[in-house]
């Protein structure tokens, strides 16, 4: 596990110093000459080499320019000499603007035009550019001559030009030009200051504290202030900078690029975090990583990130940190290392400001407010934008402040402010996104667009990450040329994905183009054609051209296949949504099959046969045996899991319903029902409609007692012959109620956590859904079934005999009286036993001991169950889901609809109590693998003393473990991002107080992250009395202190 860096308390407490940037390049410059400075898959380049690069760099232009307060151009693909181009013009006070040679040609000649360059420095002898270049060669290492001195002794560094700029404030020095989005088409340019640089650079360096053992992978492109950022900080710390020489957009790759050169810190946009995160081979790739500091910023924290974070335990392996930034701001204005607690919040904060920068929040009066736009001051603030001195005035603003004005930008953004001044970003005001890390006008494409001659109007506006423009056209529309136009001058990433053209577009009465309905037709169109998808997935395999199609918005049979993914409109950012869509769909592909110039017939079509894509319903035979035994109990009926979700804002009951069908299509164990007549049997039944009440109600509280009713009175109507599922959706003034109730024979909680993670997919973002059948259960029991019909399971069967016959006499003889054992008679007994700290210890001394927690309780039980029955062994059952994978079998840990009834575990009372722990661990082990599941296949098969045995013989203490950090059914459904929050309307005891209970004693360990662990025990009064159970929960945890 890689040491995690010092963090500070607050970014406001870094110590940062006033320095020039003359001084940190120059601590660059003295950085130790034998350590790597720079690396690449096909080089690495020393600190004593990079000084030779920038010698080299400074005497090309002391040679050729004339004036030095001209800016300069840098172009190359090669990051030495952007790096060392970067670091000469720094040192000869020379601004500089950096050109990505993926950008289209007609781009790069603007912002050369634009920002008045005077020469290009590039290593590029083929290209012409609009101003004359200089041709920058990779120079030898010279071992003979130490860099350092020999850029003192040309006299260029720190010397040659004093008498220029001596005089001058570095505030009004420009030290580089950074363009980005603009609202008229063309990229608009920003002027970054020497002190404003210098200020971010030295704050970054103290705040990440990076040194010679550190290894930065740089991502970004070169023309972007973070690039800027993200090197200088790296080589001020002594780290290495490494660039990878192809895409890493394909989180593989990304991942064996890291554990390849070992790195410890990056830079990542939190769309390409959270694909990372969310791959399944997750927990597997952390585990030989070495990062310790992860960046993310561009685009809005999202919060699923966080939580996957927690669950994969990261938080005490990595530093994970959101920045924020405009570039008029110079790079970052706030910072918020994230917590685990963050997990809980509706949106992550940016955090507070970094530096001396000034965060001000201002409603539309002007006026302060702990919610508004923000507005930023201080050192970072840019010079203003390039020959644009309108917008400057309108986006640099002096405010009064104290006995004077101060000036601030006006970002634009949405946030809110607590008390602590932590920040919350809540949204834009303007007409720019964000997709990818990248700041986006979308005024800017339809500059553009209607700079086209066929269009007359246009509107773009950006859903779900995708660009789509609507154009109004005076002639025919040629689209490949459009699309020719589009690609000569605006880069790949503010390309749309679709262009669609209207005879009209839609407009407010006012007169403007109404957006809204704009998003509300395409959300539509977006609707419908997923529909389609979903049933022509049903009836016909995926291949990745229709998965190219998808994602490009166009049907497959425009596809040229004789030309390559770029070709046909393709780009790293789709690149990635179509290996998403062909990863769900098992259709093998690769990011850089894709962006590599082979034909898109070329790629593989082939579609997985893991799975068979065509359900038989002779495998509900199959299934049948783990419910045989249970559906002949007339309660079962109201065995039941419910839950309600609350949402403050309603969701069409439209797009309710096309959830579950979709759900149901992809789970079919879900549509299971049970027939008991004439011979115990099983079918699949059609989901109808999803149930709508509007309900008229004077209050919340009304509101949610008719809720409880109704949905009452719906679940009363539930049996195991017709619906094990309802659901129904109430609808008031105060908001909407989606409830939910599921038999529990089609579920168990591994269920009920992919369909939360499901149903939140669909409801917010349903192109992201796999939408691949989920038939592995089916298969799965039939394959099991096989296995025990060919005695694959016989010698489990000693085990369950043996088990069973150490049943308890005890309860036995109180099981005459199960009548009174009603779920009303309970009575419950609880108590903490261990606080969150303590826990933590525990769980480090048991996992030495080579135990867990469970076992430990295991072990106290034995000893509490000894002093009231007298019996050295404890038949109890246990809550297991049976999963198991077996050889020869598919696996299903993530398939829907399976219920596994509880398992039988013996228990022994051990004579010595120091050898308890160890005794249970012993006990633990033996239990066969795979748990009651193959239990009763063996019942159902060829065993049939076991048969017998199972129906005079059963555990009565049931034991549940619950880790709420893992599972917890009271927020599993929940969603701040959607507004939904679930609500229990509906208990077990509201449902059936007289229903008869299957055990005894039922015995809880609740594991919380935040209040630690609890034990409870509950019994029925009438059979065993509240001064017992407490009395056993009493010498539990007395038992369990004395043994962990």
């Amino acid at each position: 596990m890689p040491k995690m860096s010092k963090q500070p308390e607050h970014p406001s407490e870094v110590n940062h110093r006033h320095v020039t940037l003359d001084q940190l390049v120059l601590d660059i410059m003295t950085q130790n000459p034998n350590g790597l400075a720079i690396v690449s898959q096909r080089w690495q380049f020393s600190f004593a080499h990079l000084r030779q690069q920038v010698a080299q760099c400074l005497r090309l232009m002391d040679d050729n320019l004339v004036c030095h307060t001209r800016p300069i151009g840098i172009y190359s693909n090669d990051k030495r000499v952007v790096l060392a181009s970067m670091l000469a013009c720094i040192i000869r006070r020379t601004p500089f603007v950096c050109l990505d040679p993926s950008f289209p040609q007609l781009r790069t000649d603007y912002m050369l035009e634009h920002s008045r360059a005077g020469w290009v420095l590039t290593d590029c002898q083929h290209l012409t550019f609009s101003a004359p270049s200089l041709y920058v060669p990779i120079t030898e290492p010279d071992k003979d001559h130490d860099s350092l001195s020999c850029l003192v002794g040309q006299n260029i560094a720190w010397g040659r030009h004093q008498h220029d700029y001596k005089y001058q404030n570095e505030a009004d020095l420009v030290a580089y030009i950074v363009y980005t989005s603009g609202t008229t088409g063309q990229p608009k340019g920003i002027e970054i200051s020497r002190a404003s640089l210098a200020h971010k650079l030295e704050f970054a360096r103290n705040f990440y504290s990076l040194s010679e053992s550190d290894r930065s992978l740089c991502m970004v492109s070169c023309c972007t202030d973070t690039f800027i950022q993200q090197c200088m900080m790296t080589l001020l710390g002594g780290a290495s900078l490494h660039f990878s020489d192809r895409s890493l957009v394909d989180p593989e790759d990304f991942v064996q690029f890291c554990q390849l050169h070992h790195i410890t810190f990056t830079d990542l946009a939190p769309s390409f975090c959270l694909s990372l995160l969310s791959d399944e081979r997750a927990t597997m790739w952390w585990q030989y990583l070495s990062l310790k500091i992860l960046v993310l910023g561009g685009e809005e924290l999202n919060l699923s990130i966080v939580k996957k974070w927690h669950t994969l335990g990261l938080f005490t392996r990595c530093r994970l940190v959101n920045e924020y930034g405009p570039s008029e701001a110079t790079i970052t204005s706030a910072i918020h290392e994230v917590q685990p607690d963050d997990r809980h919040l509706n949106r992550i904060p940016i955090g507070h400001a970094v530096g001396d920068s000034q965060l001000l929040v201002l409603d539309k009066a002007g006026q302060p407010a702990s919610e508004g736009e923000l507005y930023i001051g201080g050192t970072g603030l840019a010079i203003g934008y390039l020959h644009d001195e309108a917008k400057t005035q309108e986006k640099f603003v002096e405010l009064p402040s104290g006995n004077g004005f101060t000036r601030y930008y006006r970002t634009g953004d949405l946030v809110k402010q607590d008390n602590t001044g932590c920040l919350t970003f809540l949204g834009r005001f303007d007409n720019q996104v964000q997709i990818m890390g990248q700041r986006i006008e979308l005024d800017g494409i339809e500059a553009v667009l209607e700079k086209y001659p066929q269009v007359t109007l246009s509107a773009v506006i950006c859903f779900e990450s995708q660009l789509i423009a609507y154009v109004t056209c005076a002639t025919e529309l040629d689209h490949a040329q459009l699309r020719a136009h589009l690609h000569a001058q605006l880069p790949a990433y503010m390309q749309p994905n679709l262009i669609e053209e209207l005879h009209d577009l839609p407009l407010t009465p006012i007169g403007k183009i109404d957006k809204k309905a704009l998003y509300a037709k395409y959300e539509q169109l977006a609707d419908a054609r997923r529909t389609l998808e979903q049933l022509a997935q049903e009836h016909q395999p995926n291949t990745v051209l229709s998965a190219i199609a998808g994602v490009l918005n166009i049907p497959i049979a425009e596809l040229n296949t004789s030309r390559s993914f770029r070709d046909n409109g393709g780009d790293s950012l789709r690149a990635l949504a179509v290996q998403a869509r062909c990863k769900h769909s098992d259709v093998p592909v690769k990011i850089w099959q894709l962006l590599s110039d082979s034909p898109l017939g070329s790629l593989p079509q082939a579609h997985s046969e893991q799975q068979h894509s065509k359900f038989d319903s002779a495998l509900l035979n199959y299934a049948l045996p783990n419910k045989l035994s249970m559906i002949e109990n007339p309660e079962l009926a109201k065995w039941l899991v419910t839950f309600s979700l609350y949402c403050v804002q309603a969701f069409e009951v439209k797009k309710i319903t096309t959830v579950l069908n979709i759900l149901l299509r992809k789970y079919p164990s879900l549509r299971l029902c049970f027939n008991t007549h004439p011979e115990p049997s099983q079918q699949l039944t059609s989901f109808t409609q999803v149930g709508y009440h509007s309900l008229d109600c004077e209050s919340d509280t009304e509101f949610k007692t008719l809720v409880t009713q109704r949905f009452s009175a719906h679940v009363a109507q539930m049996g195991v012959s017709d619906n094990l599922l309802t659901v129904q959706v109430f609808d008031s003034a105060f908001g909407q109620y989606i409830c939910f109730a599921i038999n529990h024979m089609l579920v168990d909680d591994v269920s009920l956590a992919q369909l939360s993670s499901d149903m939140m997919v669909l409801l917010h973002s349903p192109e992201q859904f796999c939408r691949k059948t989920d038939l592995g259960l089916f298969h799965w029991q039939k394959q099991l079934h096989d296995i025990a019909l060919e005695g694959g399971f016989n010698d489990q069967a000693d085990y369950w005999l043996n088990a069973l016959d150490h049943a308890s006499v005890f309860f036995a003889q109180l099981n005459g009286r199960i009548e009174q054992n009603t779920r009303s008679a309970q009575y419950v007994a609880k108590k903490t036993v261990f606080s969150a700290t303590q826990m933590a210890d525990i769980r480090t001394q048991l996992a030495a001991q080579g135990v867990n927690i469970v076992h430990g309780v295991y072990a106290a039980l034995a000893e509490t169950f000894y002093w009231l029955t007298g019996e050295s062994e404890l038949l109890l059952s246990q809550d297991v889901h049976g999963r198991t994978y077996q050889a020869g079998c598919v696996d299903v840990s993530q398939s829907v609809g399976w219920f596994a009834n509880s398992v039988p575990l013996l228990i022994t009372r051990h004579a010595n109590p120091s050898l308890q722990l160890t005794q249970a661990k012993q006990d633990v082990a033996q239990l066969p693998n795979g748990g009651h599941s193959f239990l009763q296949l063996l019942y159902f098969a060829q065993h049939h003393t076991l048969a017998e045995k199972i129906k005079t013989a059963r555990p009565y203490v049931h034991v549940v473990y619950e880790n709420n950090a893992l599972f917890n059914l009271d927020t599993l459904f929940e969603s701040a991002r959607l507004g939904i929050s679930a609500d229990k309307l509906l208990d077990e005891l509201m449902l059936s107080p007289d229903e008869v209970l299957y055990h005894l004693v039922q015995v809880t360990i609740t594991e919380c992250e935040n209040a630690g662990l609890s034990i409870s025990f509950k019994a029925s009064k009438h059979i065993l009395n509240e001064q017992i159970i407490e009395r056993m929960l009493h010498n539990t945890v007395a038992a369990l202190t004395k043994l962990v």
